[in-house]
């Protein structure tokens, strides 16, 4: 009760005749009020303290909980994740540490360690591919050349083809005037088929043709089939 209170119960009971019991009564009223409003005021307090630990405990909570959730998030992710390596055909481990160099594999570290293992593996991947590819590259600069040298000759071979034609022309009036046009081949046909000889069976038919003359009773003819001397 408030002081108030107790002025208007004394201010309306003052007349009134009273015990020494009743005032110690109202005495100790009085001080068990205040004790009363004391612990009130204490347990109040207390409460309010209370009640801030439990809401920062439980904000806590809330961030922990969040944070576990972000780390969960990440950790399934970190599972999930592919660097597209699985998939690579690496040569087998016995092969690896007799092939490679100690500066790759490090057995002292990779024998005991399967992530620094395959690291040092496709690493070794790596500069065994790098090499094929300088290896292909310098082949195909080979096989361009040698292409183009080719080539070349296929272009010299066809313009002298042409010329060869036109010298057999050139010089069958001189065989004719000599008696030796049956030396040459003895129709278009044959002088097609000549032009397509190769050198040394060209230089052959053409010594057939001197002994031929010299031999009147030797005859050939150039056919798809190799030559046949009868």
């Amino acid at each position: 009760m408030s002081s108030k209170y107790y002025q208007k119960y004394f201010l309306s009971y003052a007349n009134l005749p009273c015990s020494p019991d009743v005032l110690l009564n109202i005495i100790r009223m009085r001080r068990y009020s205040r004790l009363a409003h004391y612990a009130t005021a204490q347990l109040r307090a207390e409460t309010m303290s209370r009640l801030e630990q439990v809401e920062a405990k439980y904000l806590h909570l809330q961030n922990s909980s969040s944070e576990i959730q972000h780390l969960q998030k990440e950790i399934s992710r970190c599972l999930q994740f592919s660097a597209g390596d699985e998939e690579i055909d690496l040569v087998s481990l016995d092969e690896f540490y007799a092939s490679a160099p100690e500066s790759i594999s490090r057995p002292e570290v990779t024998k005991t360690n399967e992530h620094e293992q395959r690291l040092a593996r496709l690493t070794w991947e790596v500069a065994q591919r790098k090499a094929l590819l300088d290896t292909l590259t310098e082949q195909e600069g080979r096989r361009n050349v040698l292409t183009s040298s080719i080539n070349g000759k296929e272009q010299r071979l066809k313009s002298l083809r042409s010329k060869i034609s036109s010298l057999m022309t050139a010089a069958k009036p001189v065989q004719e005037a000599l008696g030796v046009g049956n030396a040459s081949a003895s129709s278009a046909e044959q002088r097609s088929l000549f032009s397509l000889l190769p050198h040394d069976l060209s230089v052959l038919y053409v010594q057939a043709e001197a002994y031929r003359d010299i031999m009147e009773d030797l005859t050939f003819h150039i056919s798809m089939s190799p030559i046949f001397i009868f």
